[in-house]
C-alpha cells in the first residue's frame, strides 16, 4: 500500500529506512537502560542547552542569601567560626523582620573550643522559632546513613533538613527528591522544609501539590547564572550594616562561596555553582510551585512517531540539496517546539526526535549517494558509448526513465551506396579502416548536435534526437545534422580521390513522430532504443535517395518543424512500403538565411 506513494524504488527504501530508525529510537527510548546510556545523555545537553536560551528569570526577592566570602573571613577571621557568631546572625537577621532562617552548614559535632557556644546558637534558635537545621544523607553505606545536628541545636531548631544535591551521573544538578527516606523514615530537604516553614504548611500537603517527575523528583528551575538571587555578606550582618528592615518578611539561606569553604556542582548555568544558591533556588521554587513540569511519556512516543512519518515521506523524496535545506529545518523547529514548551515549564523530550531527524538524513542520503553512483555507472554503461559528453552530464543529472516511454522523436537513417558490392572484392583490412574513419567522422557530427547513436547496421547509421535529452527542435537538429554531414562527405570525398581511394556516397532518411524509446534487450544485453512506425518510415526513406538521386530526404512531419529554416524541395507523393497511404516527400538541400 506505502509502496504505491512512491515514484521509484529508491524512494521506497528510503522510507523503510527511516521506519526502522524510527521503530530503534522507540525500542530504546522504552528500554530504561538503552535509554540511560543512548538517548538520556543527549537529552541532557538539549535540557542545558534550553535553560541558557531561555536566560535569567524575574525572581519574588523573597529569599536571600547571607554569604560566607572571602571579605567575610578577612573582616572576621579563619573559618570554622565560633557558633556564638552564628548566634548573632540569627538575633540580628530576626530584629531585621526574617521570617525563616536556614543553615547550609552542618553542626554535626559539638564546639571544641568554646562548649557554651552551641548552647548560644541554640537559645537565639529557640527564641526566634524560625530556624531550619542542616543534615546529610551519606549513600557510600547501606543502608544510607544520615547525620543529624548535635541534639541540642537539633531540639532548637524549627525543623530539620536533608541538604544533599543530588547531582546526576554527569554531576549537574537538575532534579531531587523534595523527601528523602531513610530507615523507613521521610526526611524533608533542607529547601522543602524551609518554604514549608515560611508558608506555614505541612510537608505532606504541599508535597501533593508538586509536579513530581516519574522518579518522584522535583526539577529545578534555576532562575539564572550565579548571583541571580540577592547575596548579602555575612560579616555586613554580624557588624549590624545593614537596613534595620531589609530581610522583613525574608527567607534567609546562611552559606559559604568563600573559596575551599563552600560546595559547588555544575548547573545548566555555570559549571561551579555555588550549593547555597541551589538551596536558595529551590526555595523559590517551593514557595511559588514553580518547578519544570516533565511532559508525559507518550506525547514523546507520538513525536517519535510523527517525525519518522515526516521524514520517512520527504527527505527520500526531495532532492539532495532539498533535503540538505529541510532536515536541518526540521530539526530547528523541533527545537523551538521543545524551547517554547519549556519557557512555559514544560520539559519535553527532544533527543528521540533528533536522534530521529539527523539518523533519517544520513542514512537516506548516504543510501541515495551509493545507489545514484550505482545508477550513474550503469547509464555511463548504457549512454557512454552513443551521446556526447554534454548530452551524458545531462542524463547523469536527470537520469531518465529507462522502462520505457512513448514520446515524439526525430530518427535519422543513413547508408553508404553500393558498399556491399565493394566490399566483396575489397580486402578486409582496406574496408575496415575506411570505414571506420567515416564513421569517426559521422559520429562526431552527430554529437555536435546533441543526438543519441543508437547503433551501426553495417556501414548504416542509426540516430535519433529528442531523448534521453528534451530537445524543442530536435526535428531541426537531426536535419541540420544531416547537411552538415554532406558537407563533411564531400570533403571525405576529396580526401579519397587524393589518396586513390574508393569514393563513397550517402544517402539519409529522416522522419519525425512518436515512438517508443527505452532500454531493450534480453537480460544478458541492453540498448536503449526506439521503436514504432516513425523509425520504420524513416528507415524506409533513406533507400529512395537512389531513385530521385538525392542525398537526404525527410517526411512530411519533419518538413512542417523545418520548413522555416531549412531550404527544402518537394520530391514526390509515394506510397512507402508497408503504408497504405502516400506520403509527400522533400528533400533538405541547406540552411536558409
Amino acid at each position: 500500500m506505502f509502496k504505491n506513494l512512491f515514484k521509484n524504488k529508491t524512494q521506497f527504501v528510503g522510507f523503510i529506512i527511516c521506519s526502522i530508525i524510527g521503530l530503534a529510537v522507540l525500542l530504546v527510548y522504552v528500554q530504561p537502560f538503552l535509554n540511560n546510556h543512548l538517548l538520556l545523555p543527549l537529552e541532557r545537553g538539549l535540557y542545558d542547552v534550553r535553560f541558557k536560551l531561555r536566560g535569567r528569570i524575574p525572581t519574588t526577592k523573597k529569599v536571600v542569601v547571607v554569604d560566607i566570602n572571602e571579605e567575610t573571613l578577612e573582616r572576621l577571621g579563619r573559618w570554622p567560626f565560633p557558633r556564638y557568631f552564628h548566634a548573632k546572625i540569627v538575633d540580628n537577621l530576626v530584629k531585621s523582620g526574617a521570617k525563616t532562617i536556614a543553615f547550609d552548614i552542618l553542626f554535626t559535632e559539638p564546639e571544641r573550643d568554646n562548649a557554651w557556644s552551641d548552647q548560644k546558637l541554640a537559645d537565639s534558635a529557640k527564641r526566634s522559632k524560625c530556624v531550619i537545621q542542616n543534615s546529610f544523607i551519606d549513600y557510600n553505606f547501606d543502608p544510607p546513613k544520615i547525620t543529624l545536628p548535635i541534639p541540642v541545636l537539633k531540639k532548637s531548631a524549627a525543623e530539620v533538613g536533608i541538604a544533599n544535591a543530588f547531582p546526576q551521573t554527569d554531576g549537574v544538578v537538575r532534579a531531587l527528591p523534595p523527601l528523602c527516606e531513610v530507615d523507613g523514615k521521610y526526611y524533608p530537604h533542607l529547601s522543602f522544609a524551609t518554604a514549608s516553614h515560611y508558608l506555614g504548611k505541612n510537608c505532606m500537603d504541599m508535597y501533593n501539590e508538586l509536579p513530581l517527575t516519574r522518579d518522584g523528583e522535583v526539577l529545578v528551575n534555576y532562575l539564572g547564572p550565579f548571583k541571580t538571587v540577592e547575596f548579602v555578606p555575612y560579616w555586613q550582618v554580624y557588624m549590624k550594616q545593614i537596613e534595620p528592615e531589609h530581610f522583613k518578611d525574608k527567607i534567609v539561606i546562611i552559606g559559604a562561596t568563600a573559596t575551599g569553604l563552600y560546595d559547588h556542582h555544575p548547573q545548566p548555568f555555570s559549571p561551579h555553582f555555588p550549593g547555597v544558591e541551589i538551596q536558595a533556588t529551590l526555595v523559590e521554587n517551593f514557595i511559588t510551585n514553580s518547578f519544570i513540569h516533565q511532559v508525559p511519556g507518550i506525547y514523546t512516543v507520538l513525536s517519535i512517531i510523527l517525525l519518522t512519518l515526516l521524514c520517512g515521506f520527504t527527505l527520500p523524496i526531495l532532492k539532495t540539496q532539498i533535503s540538505t535545506v529541510a532536515a536541518p529545518l526540521y530539526f530547528l523547529a523541533f527545537f523551538l517546539i521543545g524551547l517554547g514548551v519549556f519557557n512555559a515549564r514544560y520539559w519535553f523530550e527532544l533527543a528521540p526526535g533528533c536522534v530521529i531527524i539527523l539518523l533519517s538524513y544520513v542514512a537516506v542520503i548516504g543510501y541515495r549517494l551509493i545507489t545514484e553512483e550505482k545508477e550513474k555507472k550503469r547509464i555511463r554503461q548504457t549512454f557512454g558509448t552513443y551521446v556526447s559528453p554534454q548530452v551524458l552530464n545531462f542524463v547523469l543529472s536527470n537520469p531518465p526513465s529507462l522502462g520505457g516511454a512513448r514520446q515524439k522523436v526525430t530518427i535519422f537513417f543513413s547508408d553508404i551506396r553500393a558498399f556491399t558490392s565493394w566490399t566483396e572484392t575489397t580486402k578486409a583490412e582496406e574496408v575496415v579502416t575506411l570505414l571506420n574513419e567515416y564513421l569517426t567522422k559521422m559520429t562526431d557530427i552527430v554529437f555536435q548536435h546533441n543526438g543519441t547513436v543508437d547503433k551501426f547496421i553495417g556501414d548504416a547509421i542509426m540516430a535519433f534526437w529528442g531523448a534521453p535529452l528534451p530537445q524543442e527542435d530536435h526535428a531541426f537538429r537531426a536535419v541540420s545534422c544531416a547537411i552538415d554531414m554532406i558537407v563533411e562527405l564531400k570533403k571525405f570525398q576529396e580526401e579519397l580521390r587524393r589518396t586513390n581511394r574508393y569514393v563513397i556516397d550517402i544517402g539519409i532518411g529522416i522522419n519525425t513522430g512518436d515512438a517508443i524509446v527505452g532500454n531493450m534487450g534480453s537480460n544478458r544485453r541492453m540498448d536503449y532504443t526506439v521503436i514504432g512506425d516513425s523509425v520504420n518510415l524513416a528507415a524506409r526513406l533513406e533507400p529512395l535517395n537512389r531513385k530521385y538521386d538525392t542525398h537526404v530526404i525527410i517526411g512530411s512531419t519533419t518538413y512542417e518543424l523545418v520548413k522555416d529554416r531549412i531550404i527544402t524541395r518537394e520530391i514526390d507523393k509515394v506510397k512507402v512500403k508497408g503504408k497504405d497511404i502516400e506520403q509527400i516527400i522533400y528533400e533538405a538541400v541547406g540552411y536558409k538565411k
